[in-house]
């Protein structure tokens, strides 16, 4: 080979060394011994690194002055020299995230920007490409880092170490051989790593970020941490409501991890009864198929077309796991009501209805249709004209018509859904009771109207017809002399006043009295004096019975007032009139108002409700650490509420700081109690101030005198610097290949004269170039 080819040969591969040491990576990291400096292009650093050195902007170095900080309000000096620990405690004590000036001979020369590693030292964990804080055991999951550690340029790579913490707190160096150290950061400072989480244990785990000092200019921190669990179930199932009405939708809700596919099925009741419905809300059958969003979340609904258990499971397609939850469907539910039960013919009668199913409701009177495809299922409303109707009960029923068929009744084939009956009266007598209702022990009366008549007969019918115990269980038998037994009865009379008004003497309701709706029939036989046009009598029970030979005992409340009808008012020609009212007997109770906290001093208020009649009496005790006074107050009626009300109040100033029991009590012993407490004061009030943050001074001066110490690896930062000392190495290298390719082109017959005769002849033939030992960086 020619002297010009090994020539050319050499200096192409020079070349290639150079190019090589000039595009090394931007990210690349720094030793604690090298250093770096900060002040020019590079005006950043964290808090932490080791070995810094100042330079202004046009890369000349500053070898001592001071930081002084920037933003308002804040007072920070710290002197420094070269090279600047910024981990030591006297600067990290007072050194906090933010700009600061590097003042010399105060004089600005440059700005820096340190900060905090706690805040740029970030880690998340992602599942399926978007943030996500737990993960399927088997599935994977993305420890995504962020930091700025690429600011810390050098000839190193910047290295993170994952601080995986298990379930019992012990680090894990790596998992399934994937190591979890010495992991280098891009040159946005970003790195990520996924993680199979097979095998792992069930349970929280915590990861931060450490950085490696050895390559992030002796940076030795952590950021903050996350914490992620790994679980054995990957998916779960929510039902709302978790009973509901046949042909009613349910909202199934799934919570799993990101854009997961999810399966939904019937495993429990029959598939083909269940109809779920897609996300445009189209039906597709017993089984669905979806994909949960960016948060792991999936809904779709169902209904049932039988009543019924079911139970639904879903699955996800990550790990394959299941859950499962159970509906229950109940039947649908028809109510019919008219605004009372007895109607004077020409009344008019208000009908309302309603359905929790279904898609329209049928109403007939009489078995004839009066209504036909209401629509409004929800809350359905006729008024019925009674004039000209007939005297006696009528049937009103209604039925409900939908989809499926099968589901739903025939308005011509089947029994109706619900069903009322209302009894037609000749006008001439009304009546009403003069409460709503009224407690055992109790009394009550009946008051009305019934013009040129002489007296009015009252038949009580209890809950549960002739039998079980009435107001008065043994007035029928007193009344017949033993002809009749009925002990859910009771008969009285009434007369009329001059001006057709009547009211009765008070009723009492025994204490045993059975508890429910009673019917109270009000009738007067006529003009003729007698009961119907058929029985001769004007004794009603005698009428009723056919002089006791029906036994009513085993009468329902509805047998009962058909007998009534069809002796007395049902006749054919009968002048006999008939009023029907209800009233509600209840168990006597007393009940007090919650009592909040009293003052000692202040007055104590005791307030509560009854539905024991007006002016009964109640006994009010309270007693604690002192017993306070007794009261005795009565019940009064008060039009603001549906019952009637009491109250009371108690003196404090002689009483004791302490817990009270406060009890209420009637003659009829119906008793409660409720608890309060006196107290001194108002809890106090903890007022918390937050000192104010003390001045930064500053640390011990250190000498201003320090050697200027430019280095290499700086000199190459300056570009002046980085061409000059590029084209020397060229020279350098190009002049050694000169002389040592000149030499091998001697001719071999001329000798090199020798220095030193014979004993420069024996010394041995150094090597040129001299071989250098190269340090390990």
């Amino acid at each position: 080979m020619s002297k010009r080819e090994k020539m050319v040969g050499l200096s192409a591969f020079i070349l290639i060394i150079l190019l090589v040491v000039l595009i090394a990576p931007a990210n690349a990291g720094v030793s604690p011994e090298v250093g770096r400096a900060i002040g020019d292009a590079n005006s950043s650093a964290f808090i932490g690194e080791t070995n810094l050195r100042f330079v202004d902007g046009t890369g000349a170095s500053i070898p001592s002055g001071k930081l002084k900080s920037t933003w308002e309000g804040s007072n920070i000096n710290i002197p420094f020299g070269t090279p600047f620990d910024s981990s030591s405690k006297a600067v990290k004590d007072n050194l906090i995230e933010g700009d600061y000036d590097v003042i010399v001979d105060n004089r600005k020369t440059t700005r820096v920007t340190f900060y905090s590693p706690a805040n740029q030292l970030k880690v998340e964990t992602k599942v399926n490409g978007e943030d996500f804080s737990w993960v399927t055991r088997g599935g994977n999951i993305t420890f995504n880092a962020t930091t700025k550690l690429n600011m810390i340029k050098g000839m190193q790579p910047n290295n993170i170490t994952y601080k995986l913490l298990d379930t019992q707190g012990v680090q894990m160096y790596a998992v399934h051989g994937k190591t979890l150290t010495n992991i280098s950061v891009d040159s946005t400072g970003g790195t990520s790593i996924i993680i199979n989480t097979t095998g792992l244990d069930i349970g929280t785990y915590t990861l931060s970020i450490e950085t490696d000092p050895d390559t992030n200019n002796g940076l030795d921190a952590e950021g903050p941490s996350v914490s992620f669990d790994v679980r054995s179930r990957g998916i779960t199932i929510d039902a709302k409501p978790p009973k509901e009405i046949v042909t009613k939708d349910i909202v199934f809700s799934i919570e799993t991890t990101p854009h997961t596919h999810v399966m939904l099925n019937v495993t429990w009741g029959l598939p083909s009864k269940v109809f779920f419905k897609n996300e445009q809300g189209k039906e597709v059958g017993s089984t669905i198929l979806g994909v949960a969003d960016k948060n792991g979340k999936l809904e779709r609904k169902a209904y049932f077309e039988a009543i019924g258990s079911y139970e639904i499971t879903a699955i996800e397609f990550i790990a394959n796991t299941t859950d499962s939850i159970f509906v229950e469907i109940a039947p649908y539910t028809v109510e019919l009501k008219t605004d009372k039960s007895t109607y004077s013919i020409g009344e008019e009668v208000v009908i309302t209805g309603s359905a929790t199913a279904g898609d329209k409701l049928v109403l007939k009177i009489d078995d004839e249709v009066v209504k036909w495809d209401d629509d409004d299922i929800t809350s359905s409303k006729y008024s019925w004209k009674t004039e000209g109707e007939t005297l006696g009960s009528h049937e009103i029923a209604m039925w409900v018509v939908g989809t499926p068929e099968s589901l739903f009744s025939d308005p011509f084939y089947d029994l109706p859904d619900a069903s009322v009956t209302i009894i037609l009266l000749r006008g001439g007598l009304n009546a009403e009771v003069d409460k709503e209702f009224v407690a055992q022990g109790d009394d009550f009366t009946i008051k009305g109207t019934v013009p040129g008549r002489d007296r009015v007969d009252v038949m009580t019918i209890g809950p549960k017809g002739g039998s079980g115990h009435g107001l008065d269980p043994n007035d029928i038998v007193n009344e017949t002399n033993g002809a009749l037994n009925a002990p859910g009865l009771t008969y009285l009379t009434s007369g009329i006043s001059t001006d057709g008004t009547f009211e009765t003497d008070k009723i009492k309701v025994d204490r045993g009295a059975d508890t429910g709706m009673y019917q109270i029939a009000v009738l007067n036989y006529g003009k003729d004096g007698v009961w119907g046009t058929k029985t001769g009598t004007n004794n009603l029970l005698k009428a009723i019975t056919h002089n006791y030979s029906i036994s009513l005992v085993t009468k329902t409340q509805e047998e009962i007032l058909a007998y009534l009808m069809d002796n007395t008012v049902g006749q054919p020609g009968s002048d006999d009139l008939l009023c029907v009212v209800t009233l509600k007997v209840e168990n006597g109770f007393i009940r007090l108002d919650a009592i909040e906290n009293v003052l000692l001093g202040t007055e104590l208020k005791v307030t509560g409700i009854s539905n024991r009649e007006v002016e009964t009496q109640i006994v009010v005790t309270v007693e604690g650490p002192t017993n306070l006074k007794p009261q005795v107050i009565e019940v009064k009626a008060d039009t603001k509420t549906f019952y009637n009300t009491f109250e009371t109040s108690f003196g404090t100033a002689t009483a004791k700081i302490g817990e009270y029991l406060v009890t209420a009590k009637d003659n009829d012993g119906h008793e409660v109690t409720t608890t309060l407490n006196i107290i001194l004061t108002d809890e106090p009030v903890i007022n918390f101030s937050t000192p104010a943050l003390p001045t930064v001074e500053e640390p011990a001066n250190q000498s201003d005198n320090e050697s200027v110490n430019v280095t290499l690896a700086e000199a190459l930062k300056r570009p002046v610097f980085k061409v000059a000392f590029i084209v020397a190495g060229l020279l350098v290298v190009g002049g050694a290949a000169w002389v040592i390719l000149s030499r091998k082109e001697e001719p071999s017959g001329l000798a090199r004269p020798r220095r030193g005769g014979l004993a420069s002849a024996k010394r041995k033939k150094p090597q040129w170039p001299p071989q250098k030992r190269k340090k390990r960086l």
